[in-house]
This record gives structure tokens, sequence and C-alpha cells, in this order.
């Protein structure tokens, strides 16, 4: 006979001889099968398979072979996997898959701004199979590249002309599906043009980062992205593997929180401080926080007490067959936890309001269609300042820059503190882009000038700006925009070298 390929359909009838690569591992599994030769064969195989894998640790697990007939041999897991997902094949040669569409929430002013791409399937007797248990099973069968490409393509065909009021469509991708970016992608950015989807609307999200271990390689294929004017979100930030290093290597525009990390965090405060620095240090990065699994009020509440941009949950609204007007976000009172750094209504240390307050003026703003500007300011040498002369002497600085601010913005716009070192300005009716660089250039050089008038060290703020409708048209996207263009200064100056 001859061997098997890897990821070819198991019969579910022949079975499976087992064999470990550890000696403890292998008396284990003797004391589990009772039988000298480690043997699974006839129509229950796959079951006692599962019910041997179940009974040992995961560490065990992973050291278990499992040879099929004609020789061919993987681990247990991914043949138990295929043994129990015998329908993959014909899901995906037969056309069975489609999308479920799940809204996504801007959290300060409760309209829906994106839809994630949620991939379904359909098998014997009208069974839906979800995306988790696709995805599990083109892993174990080898065909992940095949799931990945049909389902970019379906998320645009399905929601082709759907997108009426400018929302975003998030598409996930596996990042070790797209070996060659230029020629693995060349059929989404076809099919993009075909259905009439921008791709400036279209965010393509990491799923399972870590399984990618060559982080150059991945930054090449968020560039390739990026140079066809895609946006990028990170997928489960904060689980065992996807951890805060990859916000400040890979510079996603939005960053989706691990939902184990998020649910419940009304009943836990020490979660709920760990969930709201990070939130914060995204911030710092220019980078959008969404929050998934919103599934009650004290959810969606404590999303919002955090300064969370995004949520996405049942509550909020379950997914969909097809992409259809939601219903604004419920509305919850929030009571801020702490006005400090990461509050709602404003900063104790300078007296500005804070960004959730920020926010709002904006989309106000907005709403009556007019242009905004905003800007972002980072005191670039704040944290040497610290460093040097103390945290006392840092306060000082903050609160000399915040009444800069305000001197020199006056009844022309607003000025917040964002958290940290940033700084938030709007601008209303700013007649041009040009007009908004020089006015950040002048509210720079007046945050050193008053520094030094009062004795204290130059804090050298760089400044990035966003413009509506060119860079956005509400709060959040005018916000990241503009802390993008700041990073980006921080390697090619804005204001000074």
């Amino acid at each position: 006979m001859v061997p098997a390929t890897e990821g070819e359909p198991v019969n579910p009838s022949h079975g499976v001889t087992l064999r470990a690569t550890q000696p403890h591992v292998s008396r284990r599994l003797a004391a589990l099968l009772g039988d000298a030769e480690p043997v699974l064969a006839g129509p229950t195989w796959v079951d006692e398979l599962y019910e041997t894998l179940a009974a040992m640790t995961p560490s065990e697990r992973s050291v278990v072979r499992a040879q099929e007939p004609g020789g061919h041999e993987d681990s247990a897991d991914n043949v138990l996997q295929r043994g129990r997902s015998p329908w993959l094949p014909a899901l995906l040669d037969d056309g069975d898959l489609f999308m479920a569409y799940q809204p996504i929430v801007d959290l300060s002013s409760g309209r829906t701004v994106a839809y994630e791409a949620l991939v379904r399937g359909s098998i014997a007797d009208d069974e839906t199979v979800a995306g988790y248990q696709i995805v599990a099973a083109a892993r174990a069968h080898d065909r992940i590249r095949q799931l990945d490409e049909t389902g970019r393509r379906l998320a645009l065909e399905q929601a082709a002309g759907a997108l009426e009021g400018g929302e975003r469509l998030f598409v996930n991708f596996d990042p070790m599906s797209v070996y060659d970016p230029e020629v693995c992608l060349r059929n989404t950015w076809a099919t993009a043009r075909k259905v009439g989807i921008g791709i400036e609307q279209v965010c393509f999200e990491i799923v399972d980062a870590d399984r990618c271990p060559d982080v150059d390689f991945l930054s090449r294929v968020i560039e390739s992205f990026r140079a066809e004017g895609a946006t990028i979100a990170l997928q489960n930030l904060g689980s065992e593997r996807t951890g805060v290093n990859y916000l400040r290597e890979l510079r996603p525009d939005v960053v989706k929180l691990e939902r184990r990390l998020t649910t419940g965090l009304e009943h836990e405060s020490a979660r709920r401080d760990l969930v709201g620095a990070m939130i914060a240090y995204a911030h710092e990065l220019g980078i959008a926080v969404g929050i998934v699994g919103i599934e009650t009020e004290g959810d969606l509440r404590c999303a919002r007490e955090l300064a969370a941009d995004m949520g996405q949950g049942f509550y909020l609204g379950p997914p969909a067959p097809r992409i259809q007007a939601a219903d604004p976000a419920p509305v919850v009172t929030v009571e801020p936890r702490d006005p400090g750094v990461l509050g709602l209504s404003g900063d104790e240390l300078t007296g500005l309001p804070a960004r959730r307050a920020f926010q709002g003026h904006v989309e106000g703003l907005l709403a009556t269609g007019r242009s905004v500007s905003v800007l972002m300011l980072e005191l670039r040498a704040f944290k040497r300042i610290t460093d040097l002369l103390g945290q006392d002497v840092g306060d000082r600085v903050l609160m000399t820059v915040a009444d800069a601010l305000r001197r020199e913005v006056g009844e022309a716009g607003m000025v917040a503190r964002l958290t940290g070192d940033q700084f938030l300005v709007a601008l209303d009716d700013v007649r041009s882009g040009d007009e908004t660089g020089a006015f950040g250039r002048r509210l720079a050089e007046r945050v050193d000038a008053a520094a030094l008038e009062s004795e204290l060290p130059a804090p050298h703020p760089s400044v990035g700006v966003a413009n509506s409708p060119a860079d956005g048209n509400d709060s959040g996207t005018l916000i990241r925009h503009a802390g993008a263009t700041l990073h980006r200064a921080d390697e090619r100056p804005l204001i000074r070298p």
C-alpha cells in the first residue's frame, strides 16, 4: 500500500497504532490500553483514541504518535482531529463555506463602525460547523492555506454592497498561509476590486501570530497589506503566547485583547488594572484597542471605563448571515474608577479633560459636518527628565505643558491629556493639512519655550497630525492616525531632529 500523504483524510474505520517517543509515556499508554500492542482498530477507533488522549496530560499527549495503515505517521492529536472531521475536504471543495458578520462598535459614540467576517460551514443534514472547528480541522488536514484564501475571498464577496455607511470589514488571516505575499494575496486584491470594496475599508486581522516565529517575515507580510492601503489588527493579545512585545514589534492599527482576559472584568479589580495598563500602553503606541466577548452590561461598562476604543460581543450584536443595520450600542452610565491618567472625566494633575471627553467633543464637531484636525503631542524627553530629576520635576513639566497648550490653543479648539507624556489637541475648521502642521510646529516651540521660561528642562515634543475627512471620519480613527504619524516621526522627526 502507498503511504498516505500529510493531511490525507483518515478512513474512519481503519484504526491506528500508537507509540510514544518517551519511555514513561509508553508505560502510560500500556497502562491505559491494557494491551501489549497499542493498537486501536475497527469502527470505534476514533472514540477510543479520544478517550485515551483525554486521560493524558498535555505534555504526555505531545509525544504520542499515531501510525496509519500504509506507514504514514503523524501526531496522535492530528490523526484524531482528522478522524473526527471527515467532512472537511468536501466542505472546502464543494463550496459549503459561508460567512457570518458580527458588528464592532465604537465605544465612544455607540455606532457600528465595522464588521468581522467569521467563517462557518454547512455539512450533512444542514448542520452548521463553527469557525474554530473548521480551522482546527483544516490544520489537521494540512489545508489551512486553502481555507485562508477561500475565507478571504468569501468575506469580501458576501459583504459586497453592504458597507454603505463607510464601515470597515475585518477579515481574518493566518500568517503561515501567506508564504509569498505577492503571490498569495494577488487573488484577494482582485476580489476586492471585482466586488467594489476599497482596500482602505478592509482591516486584516492576524490570527495566531505566535505560530509565525519569524517576526521579520510577519512584518513583511503586514507591510504588503499596508502597501495596498489596508489596515492591520492583531488578535488575542494577552494570551499565553501572544504578548505585548508584538505591539511594539508589529505596530498593528488595532489590537483585540484575549477574551479570557477581558470577560467578567467587573468582578476582578486586579485583572481590570492589568487590562487598563495594556490599553494605556497600546494607546501610547497609537494603536486602537478592541474588547471582545462583551456579553453583559457590566462588560460594556468596564470596557468604556478603561477607555477601550471598540467593543464586540453578543450584548452589542451577534454574528448574522448578512450585514444589516445594527442598533446603537446599549447606553450605560459610566462612573470613572480613577480620575487620573486612565480616568474618563479628567486628569487631576493638569486639570485637562481625558480621552473620553475629548472624543465626545470631536464626535460632536464631526456630527455638524465640520472638518476637524487632531494633533497628538508626545514629550520625547519626559522619561529622561523623570529618570534624572525625579517625578516631582516631571509633574511640574506636565503642568507647564498643559498651561502652554491651553494658552496657545485658546478658543480655537480643545486640549486633553491622553496618558503619561501624551496630549491631544482638536482644532475646528482648519483649512488644510499644511496649516495643521504649521500649528503643530508652533505648539512644540511654545511648549519648549514655556518650560525653559519656568526654569525646567525642555520636553522636546514630537507631533502627529490627522485631518478629517482625509484621515478619518470618527474620533477614534483620527486619534489613531495622529498616533501613527507621531511614531513615524520618532524615526523621521516632523518637528525637529
